[in-house]
C-alpha cells in the first residue's frame, strides 16, 4: 500500500501547534518511527505543504440542510441528496456531519430517517455521515423557536412514545429533548443512553438548573445551541446555562454544549463568556438551513417558509430566527475573532493568537468527536486516526480538504495535490578516522562542521536522547560505543554553546534513535575510516535541517583516505564528496530526527481564588524532574475554607518551581514551568552510584555513633519493675533451617522502633512533646466558632424524636431506592427535607441579621456539616425546598466524596441559610451545636438508641434520638425556636404530613 508523507507542515496535535510531518497509509495516520525503525522504508510519495496549517477535518453535529436541500422534507429525502450535500460540504472543510431533522409528523420521520444511514466518507463521495440528529418534537412549547406547535408531543408512556413517533432508532446518533417533560429524566434518557447508545441533548427547554443537573445525572451529555431556545441566565437560577459550571454533575464525563458562532445567534461577548467558563465543552455547530451556500431569498425547512436577508434567516412574516446560513469554517473564524477582540480589549494587544487558533479548531473537530465517543478516530491527527484533514491559511480560510488521505476539494490548482511535489534531497558525506588503540575518532573537524551547520541551524534543542544501554545489551565492539559517545558529546557541547548565545524562539527535538543502530561488522583489524553519509531533507521555504535522517556506515581503511579541504565542495552547496571506488556500506544505520515543537515550555499558575480568599499556603506534591500528565495535580493550596488543586496544564516534565513548599501564594501566580517537549533530566548511572555510596557511608557513620548515643542518652525515669524472664519451654522447639530465617537489618529495626517518636498521632511514653502548626482551615474554624460565641446570643432548646416510623420506612424502601437511584437511602434526607419544610413554615428561622435590618430569603440553602480529614467543612445544598429525597442523598454523597478527596470548592461552601450537624454518626448521645455565622440557627442530630418511653400509658422500647436547636436569641424568640423544632419532629416522625402540607 502506498505510503504518503506530507512535509513542511504545522500540525494541530495534542492541543498544540507542532511543526512535523504527516504520514498516511491505508487512509490512516501512522507513526513514522515504526516506519523508520521497524520497516526501514521511505515514503513512496512525498508532498511539500509549504508551511501550511494542517488541522483535522471539521465535524458538524447540527445541520438542518444546505445548498437548497432540506433534510426534514420527505419529498427530497434520499441517499443521492445526502451524497450531494456531503460532497459540497468539503468546500467548507467539513469531513463529517450529522444531518438534523426538526420537529415533524410521525409519518415524516418514518419516511426520512431510514434514508439517512451512517456511511464512511471518501474523496469521491464527500464527508462521512455520522448518523442522524433528531431535534424534537419532544420539546417545550414555550421555547419551540421555529418548530411548529402542532407537531410537538409529550411522552406519557416513556420510550414507547418516542419509538412510536420515530419508527426506529437505527442510525440515530443524537436526540434533543426538553428534560422537564414528564418521564424524560425518569425513564426516557436512561434508556436512550444505556439501551440504544444515543447521545441525549437538552434544549428547546424552560428547565431550571436543578432539572438540567438531574438530566445530566440520568445520562444527558450535550446542550443544543447554548443561549438559544432556553431560559436566559439568571443569578438565582441560571437554568441550563448553569450546567457549564455546575459542581453537582458526574466527574466521569464532560458536558458539551453547541454554540452557533454565526454573529447572529450568539453575540461575540457571549462566545467569550462561554469559552472562558468551560472551553473544554465548547462545540461549534452551524444549525444551518437549506439556504447555506445560496443567495438571499425564500426557502423551506420542514413545514416552515424561511426568509433569508443579510445573512439572517427568519420564519417568513416574523422576526423569529430559523437556523443559520453560516458554514462551519465561518463559525471557526468568527470564534477566533471574538476571542481576539476580547484579548485586545483586555491587554491592548494579541499575545496568544496561536493558542486561540488551537482552541477554535478543537471546538470544530476534537470536541464534537468527543460528544459521539469517536475522538480516537475523528477530529484528531493522532496516530491511528482517520486521515481526514484540511489545509488552512493564516486567516483560517480552507485551502484544501482531504478525506481518508485523498484530496476531496481544493480552492485552486495551486493547492492541487499534483502541484505539491517540491521535496528535494541533498547528500552530505563526512569522513573521520578511528584510532585502533583508543577507539576514538580523530580528524573530526568535518564532523564538527556538519553538526554545526545542519543541526545548530535549529534555534534551540531541548531533548537529547541516547540510550547507551542498547550498546551494552548487544555486546557491540568498543569502537562502535566510542563512536556513538563521541557523536553524543559533540552534539551536547555544540548545543550548549549555541544555547548560551541564541535567543530561543522555537524548540526542537533532537533524538539519536538507538533502536535503529546495528552493529559494526568489520573483518579488518587495521584502522578504519568512518563514513557519515547524511541524507538531509530541504525545502524551498524552510531552513535546512528541520527534518533530517542521518546514517553512519564503515568502509575498509584501504578503500579511502582522510579527505582534505581542497577535495571537498563547499558546505553552501550542502555536499561533501568522498573519493572512493568501494561504495559498499556495512550494517550500521542511524537516524537523527529533528522535530520543532511550539509551546515547549508552559507556565503553571495557581487557579483563580474566590473573592473571599486572598491567599493560601502551597504544598508541592511533585519535584523538579518529575513527569506529569495533563490535568495531574502537582500542588495543593490550603486556604481558610478549602484546599485548591494546582493542575498541570499540559503533560511533560517539571522544569522548575518559583515557590518553595509552605510559601504563601495569590490568585493567578506563576509557581513553576513544565517542559512539554518530552525532555527531562534523569540522573545518570554515575550520579546514581555516587548518591548510593554517599547514603551507604552516612548509614555506616550513623551506625557507629548509635552505641555511644544510647549509652549517654538516658532520658526518662528508671523502670519501676524488672522485666520478666521468658518462660522455659515445656517441649522441644521446632527447628527452622537457617536459610528460611528472615533477618531484619539493624537499620530497619532501629527505624521501626523509633517510628513513633515525633509522631503527634501516637503516644509512645518517651515523655517528648511535638509542636505542629495549625492549618489555615483549622485556624479559620477556631476564629469563626469564637466569633459566633462573641456575636450571637446563643440559646439551645431540645427535643426527642421517635425514629420508629422512619426506620421502618427506610427498611421497606431501601432496596427499591437503591435499585432506582443507585444510592443508599439514609436518615439525613429525611431530616434535611423536614428542616426545609419547617423553614418554609417558619421563615424567621431562615432569616439573618444584617446591621440594623433583618434579611428574609425566599429560598432554602442548607449547610450540612461534614467531617473532612483536615477539619469540619459545611458544603451547601441549594434550593432544598425543591429537592426530593433522591436529590438530597445524591448531593450529600457527592459532597462526602469531595471532602474525602479534599476537592471541595469554595463555591460548594459559600452561603447557606441553615445548618445541620450530625454527631450521631460518631455515636453522640447529646450535645449543643454552635451557630455557623451569619446564620440564625443550627440543628444538632445525635445517635439513635433504644430507650424506654411511655406510649399510651405503656412503657415501650423505641429507637429514639435527641435533637438540639441552637438559635440566635437576637432574632428568634423562644416560642419560634420551640415551634420550629417541634415541626421538624412532626415531619420526621410522620413524613406523610409533608405531602399533606400539615
Amino acid at each position: 500500500m502506498t505510503l504518503f508523507r506530507f512535509c513542511n507542515c504545522t500540525l494541530i496535535r495534542n492541543h498544540a501547534l507542532v511543526v512535523d510531518d504527516l504520514w498516511i497509509r491505508h487512509g490512516k495516520i501512522i507513526d513514522p518511527e515504526k516506519v523508520f525503525f521497524d520497516e526501514r522504508i521511505q515514503a513512496d510519495v512525498e508532498y511539500d505543504c509549504r508551511g501550511v496549517l494542517v488541522a483535522p477535518g471539521y465535524i458538524d453535529l447540527q445541520i438542518n440542510g444546505a445548498f437548497g436541500h432540506d433534510f426534514s422534507s420527505p419529498d427530497e429525502a434520499s441517499e443521492e441528496m445526502l451524497l450531494l450535500v456531503a460532497q459540497k460540504l468539503t468546500a467548507h472543510g467539513v469531513t463529517a456531519f450529522v444531518p438534523t431533522v426538526v420537529s415533524s409528523k410521525p409519518e415524516t420521520y418514518k419516511a426520512v430517517l431510514p434514508k439517512y444511514k451512517r456511511r464512511a466518507g471518501s474523496a469521491k463521495d464527500g464527508a462521512t455521515i455520522l448518523g442522524t440528529h433528531i431535534e424534537g418534537p419532544f420539546i417545550d412549547e414555550k421555547k419551540r423557536g421555529a418548530h411548529r406547535t402542532d407537531f410537538l408531543r409529550k411522552a406519557p408512556n416513556g420510550i414507547e412514545d418516542l419509538l412510536s413517533c420515530y419508527g426506529s432508532f437505527n442510525d440515530v446518533s443524537i436526540i434533543t429533548i426538553a428534560p422537564e417533560i414528564p418521564n424524560m429524566i425518569e425513564t426516557v434518557i436512561p434508556e436512550l443512553v444505556q439501551k440504544y447508545n444515543i447521545v441525549v441533548s437538552v434544549g428547546h427547554s424552560i428547565a431550571s438548573l436543578d432539572i438540567g443537573e438531574r438530566a445530566v445525572c440520568a445520562g444527558a451529555r450535550f446542550i443544543t445551541h447554548l443561549f438559544n431556545a432556553m431560559l436566559p441566565f439568571h443569578h438565582r437560577d441560571p437554568g441550563l446555562v448553569g450546567l457549564l459550571t455546575s459542581h453537582r454533575l458526574p466527574t466521569t464525563s464532560i458536558v458539551h454544549y453547541g454554540l452557533i458562532a454565526d454573529g447572529i445567534h450568539t453575540h461575540s461577548a457571549a462566545v467569550r463568556l462561554a469559552h472562558r467558563v468551560h472551553p473544554q465543552g465548547l462545540v461549534l455547530v452551524t444549525d444551518a438551513v437549506p439556504a447555506l451556500g445560496l443567495p438571499d431569498g425564500t426557502y423551506h425547512m420542514g413545514a416552515e417558509k424561511i426568509l433569508v436577508e443579510n445573512k439572517r434567516a427568519t420564519i417568513a412574516g416574523t422576526q423569529t430566527l430559523c437556523g443559520s446560513i453560516a458554514s462551519l469554517a465561518e463559525c471557526v473564524q468568527n470564534m477566533r475573532q471574538a476571542l481576539l477582540d476580547g484579548e485586545i480589549s483586555k491587554h491592548g494587544e494579541v499575545k496568544i493568537d496561536k493558542q486561540f487558533i488551537v482552541e477554535c479548531i478543537d471546538a470544530a473537530t476534537l470536541h464534537p468527536a468527543s460528544v459521539l465517543h469517536i475522538e480516537n478516530q475523528k477530529g484528531t491527527l493522532s496516530f491511528g486516526a482517520d486521515a481526514d484533514f484540511i489545509f488552512l491559511d493564516d486567516k483560517l480560510n480552507v485551502l484544501s480538504t482531504f478525506i481518508a488521505g485523498e484530496q476531496a476539494w481544493t480552492v485552486n490548482d495551486n493547492w492541487s495535490i499534483n502541484n505539491l511535489h517540491h521535496v528535494t534531497w541533498a547528500k552530505i558525506t563526512v569522513v573521520g578516522h578511528i584510532d585502533p588503540k583508543t577507539g576514538m575518532v580523530m580528524n573530526i573537524s568535518d564532523l564538527k562542521v556538519l553538526i554545526q551547520t545542519h543541526v545548530l541551524d535549529l534555534v534551540d534543542h531541548k531533548h537529547l536522547d541516547l540510550d547507551m544501554d542498547y550498546f551494552r545489551t548487544k555486546n557491540l565492539v568498543s569502537t562502535t560505543e566510542n563512536l556513538a559517545v563521541f557523536i553524543w558529546e559533540q552534539l551536547v557541547l555544540q548545543i550548549e554553546r549555541a544555547s548560551q548565545n541564541t535567543h530561543i524562539g522555537m524548540s526542537h527535538i533532537v533524538s539519536l534513535r538507538s533502536a535503529s543502530l546495528r552493529a559494526l561488522r568489520s573483518s579488518s583489524t587495521a584502522s578504519s575510516a568512518v563514513l557519515a553519509a547524511t541524507k538531509c531533507t530541504t525545502y524551498s521555504q524552510r531552513s535546512i535541517g528541520q527534518q533530517q535522517q542521518y546514517s553512519y556506515s564503515t568502509l575498509p581503511s584501504t578503500s579511502t583516505g582522510i579527505l582534505t579541504r581542497e577535495r571537498q565542495r563547499t558546505l553552501s552547496e550542502q555536499t561533501l564528496v568522498i573519493d572512493s571506488s568501494n561504495a559498499g556500506l556495512y550494517a550500521l544505520t542511524r537516524h537523527l530526527h529533528t522535530s520543532p515543537i511550539l509551546f515547549d515550555s508552559v507556565s503553571v499558575s495557581t487557579p483563580s481564588f474566590p473573592e473571599s480568599v486572598k491567599d493560601g499556603t502551597i504544598r508541592l506534591l511533585k519535584k523538579v524532574g518529575d513527569k506529569v500528565s495533563a490535568d495531574e495535580t502537582i500542588a495543593e493550596i490550603e486556604t481558610d475554607k478549602t484546599n485548591l488543586s494546582v493542575n498541570a496544564p499540559q503533560g511533560g516534565v517539571i522544569e522548575s518551581f518559583s515557590v518553595a513548599d509552605g510559601d504563601n501564594v495569590t490568585s493567578g501566580a506563576v509557581i513553576g514551568k513544565i517542559d512539554t517537549s518530552g525532555s527531562g533530566t534523569k540522573p545518570t548511572s554515575a550520579t546514581a552510584d555516587a548518591k548510593a555510596k554517599a547514603a551507604e557511608k552516612a548509614d555506616t557513620e550513623k551506625t557507629k555513633e548509635e552505641p555511644a548515643k544510647k549509652s549517654s542518652d538516658t532520658s526518662g525515669p528508671a523502670p519501676s519493675k524488672t522485666p520478666s524472664v521468658p518462660a522455659t519451654p515445656k517441649g522441644p522447639q521446632r527447628e527452622t533451617p537457617t536459610s528460611q530465617i528472615s533477618v531484619t537489618p539493624a537499620k530497619q529495626q532501629a527505624a521501626g522502633a523509633g517510628s513513633s517518636v515525633g509522631d503527634p498521632n501516637k503516644i509512645s511514653g518517651t515523655r517528648s512533646e511535638t509542636r505542629v502548626k495549625m492549618s489555615r482551615m483549622r485556624l479559620k474554624i477556631a476564629e469563626r466558632l469564637k466569633e459566633a460565641q462573641n456575636t450571637c446570643a446563643m440559646l439551645t432548646t431540645f427535643n426527642e424524636i421517635d425514629m420508629s416510623n422512619i426506620v421502618e420506612f427506610r427498611k421497606k424502601y431501601a432496596d427499591q431506592f437503591l435499585k432506582r437511584h443507585n444510592m443508599k437511602l439514609g436518615f439525613m434526607s429525611a431530616f434535611v427535607k423536614a428542616s426545609a419544610c419547617a423553614l418554609v413554615d417558619n421563615p424567621i428561622v431562615n432569616a439573618v441579621i444584617d446591621g440594623n435590618e433583618i434579611v428574609y430569603r425566599d429560598y432554602v440553602d442548607i449547610s450540612v456539616a461534614v467531617a473532612a480529614p483536615k477539619g469540619l467543612v459545611v458544603p451547601v445544598l441549594r434550593n432544598v425546598e425543591r429537592m426530593n429525597f433522591a436529590d438530597i442523598e445524591r448531593s450529600i454523597s457527592d459532597f462526602g466524596e469531595k471532602a474525602k478527596k479534599g476537592s471541595l470548592a469554595i463555591e460548594d461552601m459559600d452561603g447557606g441559610t441553615f445548618t445541620i450537624s450530625n454527631g450521631g454518626v460518631f455515636g453522640s448521645l447529646f450535645g449543643t451545636p454552635i451557630i455557623n455565622p451569619p446564620q440564625s440557627a443550627i440543628l444538632g442530630m445525635h445517635g439513635i438508641f433504644d430507650r424506654p418511653v411511655a406510649i399510651n400509658g405503656k412503657i415501650e422500647i423505641r429507637p429514639m434520638m435527641y435533637v438540639a436547636l441552637t438559635y440566635d436569641h437576637r432574632i428568634l424568640d423562644g416560642r419560634d425556636a420551640v415551634l420550629f423544632l417541634r415541626k421538624i419532629k412532626q415531619y420526621v416522625e410522620d413524613s406523610r404530613s409533608i405531602f399533606l402540607d400539615l
